[in-house]
């Protein structure tokens, strides 16, 4: 198991911001980092156990000598046909050299199962099972009133938001005072490659980007990664009223793509991959501080028992598009609060016997943001 995590901000109070406040956002700040690490920790925990356990019943359901000589038959397989030279695949795979791949990795699988007398249904039966636990503990997109949380053309803003003109908002525009960005990590099992993030964002230009790259060269059994990225810039604002924050995002994208290239390394491989992108946003001010709250861009999963190659465009450059938001904590009446905005992208990989090239990669200008109160 292997966590990594690195934050980076760079806080800079406006001569409005009385000093005692702005260092008491800091250290929040601080604060709400570190509970994050903490929550990570014990997901990853979560997984492990689920790792271990679906060893645990496929040892059972199969018998220690099978289930040995199987996972020895694997490595032996896959070691073997590393030793072989071979022309590189394209990271585009064709139809035809995927349905070679699987036919050659799904044949000798198929032999040695019969061999081993194991039954593929059984290892069908726990990997599913499998999938829906991890699945089961991934974090919720958000919802309000009960409906997901999801980005909206402009033609769906009101037009009062949509012009600027509406006196229940503050509009806020590049350069906004300053930015952040940061990136964490998780791995398990026997995971055999690199979980890498990349973010970045500009206050002077409301330029944020994430890229995600997972990579798993030489998949165990039951190897597991989730790593994410956001990139945010931040405001002042002050409350007029005790409420929670109404929070207006306009985002132009500049670069929005899924590619998954997945390649079967042995017949009964599979994977179960996941990219997810967001706008986003959390605040702290005072003593109180809500945690990132977000609304879904793009969403894009496979799960898939052999090799192929997938590239998604999200949307074109130069498309814009608004996310609207809600604190779920509130803030007392003239509390200067520290808003950040931007974008957040997160990749989770579950693969059994199965090599991954993950990356996604967005970049979009954060060209408004409006701020209110609910209480009006």
């Amino acid at each position: 198991m292997n966590i990594s995590h690195d934050d980076q901000f760079d806080l800079a109070p406006i001569n409005e911001v009385p000093l005692e406040n702005a260092e008491a956002v800091l250290d929040r700040m601080r604060v709400t980092r570190q509970d994050q690490v903490a929550r990570l920790g014990v997901l990853v925990r979560q997984w492990t156990e689920i790792a271990q356990e679906y060893r645990r019943r496929l040892r059972e359901a199969l018998g220690s000598d099978a289930y040995e000589q199987l996972r020895a038959a694997v490595e032996q397989d896959k070691q073997s046909r590393s030793s072989r030279p071979e022309a590189p695949l394209d990271l585009k795979i064709g139809q035809s050299n995927r349905d070679v791949l699987w036919k050659g990795h799904s044949g000798s699988a198929d032999r040695l199962l019969e061999k081993l007398e194991i039954d593929p249904e059984v290892l069908h039966a726990e990997k599913k099972r499998a999938h829906k636990e991890f699945r089961r503990l991934l974090p919720k997109l958000q919802e309000q009133n009960g409906t997901q949380v999801v980005i909206v053309d402009a033609d769906q803003v009101p037009a009062s938001v949509r012009n600027g003109t509406t006196r229940a908002l503050t509009f806020f525009a590049p350069p906004y005072s300053d930015s952040a960005f940061g990136h964490t990590s998780e791995t398990y099992g026997g995971f055999r490659g690199s979980a890498i993030q990349t973010a970045s964002a500009n206050k002077d230009t409301g330029l944020v980007t994430t890229t995600v790259d997972v990579s798993n060269l030489d998949a165990g059994d039951a190897d597991f990664a989730r790593t994410q990225a956001a990139g945010l810039v931040g405001l002042w604002f002050h409350m007029p009223t005790q409420g929670k924050l109404d929070v207006w995002v306009e985002a132009q994208c500049r670069r929005a793509t899924h590619h998954l290239q997945l390649i079967d390394e042995f017949g009964v491989s599979d994977a179960n991959i996941g990219q997810t992108n967001q706008i986003a946003f959390r605040a702290q001010g005072g003593s109180t501080a809500t945690p990132l709250v977000t609304s879904l861009a793009s969403g894009f999963r496979v799960r898939d028992d052999d090799s192929g190659s997938w590239d998604v465009d999200a949307f074109a450059p130069g498309h814009k598009f608004w996310a609207h938001m809600f604190s779920e904590a509130s803030f007392p009446k003239g509390t200067w609060v520290h808003v950040e905005v931007g974008t957040q992208t997160v990749t989770d990989s579950f693969t059994n016997d199965m090599e991954v090239f993950s990356t996604a990669n967005f970049r979009y200008t954060i060209t408004r943001a409006a701020v209110g109160s609910t209480g009006g």
